[in-house]
């Protein structure tokens, strides 16, 4: 299969270029066959790179390195408006190098693309936004254990977590508190008349539910707790050994370890882990 580098900025700079590559993502098996169908070894799509212009969303650059593809590239925007609905067109850079200097300019990082979830509620997830921050340069050390976690809950404006993440399987003691956290607050926001972020009171009632399964919410609470998403905190060894005691799959005391970061394992508490009960 060809290689598709598909690249991208952190979300929180623009929304709109951020979805946009997330189509291009989502298609990125059919346009990999395309290209391998033409010859191409290696390609690179980004988002169209104009300074100082405001561009409306949807469009993006296609750039092949290789010598005398300059029809594969214009029959590739082609298929990627086809099968996506983004206005794609050639990229203006001339070489690899050319193409990368113009990535960095503009803080492009490569895009990882994981499977979606199965939606199977409730479930335990440990995920780490590879879009924010530092972990845009760090990857997951087997991919396919990953899936990306698109779950709509009752938060603040009815949020969306958007997560890659592991699906944990839980022990007994797991299951019994989505079991508890799944009754306990079935129309926590609508049925106790609050909106927006939940008061102290309804934080302190959840955090005495997390107690009697031996876990706490200390710091995670600040992770978007809403109906439907219950952070976890997973930030120290204390806690790892905690989660541990909700979940089968087993978990590594560096959690680090299931993370690579240029060819290496990522050191201790160098990602931001989000450990979470989702329910319906």
């Amino acid at each position: 299969m060809s290689v598709l580098r598909i690249w991208g900025r952190n979300r929180e700079s623009n929304w709109n270029e951020y979805w946009t590559m997330n189509r291009i993502l989502s298609a990125s098996n059919q346009l990999s066959a395309e290209l391998e169908n033409r010859g191409v070894t290696v390609a690179d799509i980004c988002p169209k790179l104009v300074p100082h212009v405001s561009l409306s969303h949807r469009q993006v650059e296609m750039f092949i390195s290789a010598p005398n593809f300059a029809v594969a590239e214009r029959e590739m925007c082609e298929v990627i408006q086809k099968l996506t609905g983004c206005k794609a067109e050639p990229s203006p850079a001339s070489s690899e190098e050319e193409f990368n200097t113009r990535a960095r300019q503009n803080l492009l990082y490569v895009r990882q693309a994981f499977e979606p979830w199965d939606k199977n509620l409730p479930c335990l997830i440990l995920g780490v936004d590879f879009d924010c921050g530092r972990h845009q340069k760090q990857r997951p050390a087997e991919p396919s254990r990953w899936r990306l976690i698109n779950h709509q809950y009752d938060g603040n404006y009815n949020d969306k977590l958007l997560l890659p993440a592991m699906i944990l399987e839980p022990k007994e003691k797991g299951k019994n508190l989505l079991a508890e956290l799944t009754a306990r607050f079935e129309r926590w926001y609508g049925g106790s008349g609050f909106h927006g972020r939940p008061p102290l009171n309804a934080i302190l009632e959840y955090r005495e539910v997390l107690k009697r399964y031996g876990v706490d919410c200390n710091e995670a609470f600040h992770d978007n707790l809403g109906e439907g998403l219950y952070p976890i905190d997973i930030d120290t060894d204390v806690d790892i050994q905690r989660a541990r005691e909700l979940c089968a799959t087993s978990l590594p005391d560096n959690l680090g370890d299931l993370l690579i970061e240029d060819g290496g394992p990522v050191r201790k508490y160098g990602a931001n882990f989000h450990f979470a009960a989702l329910t319906e």
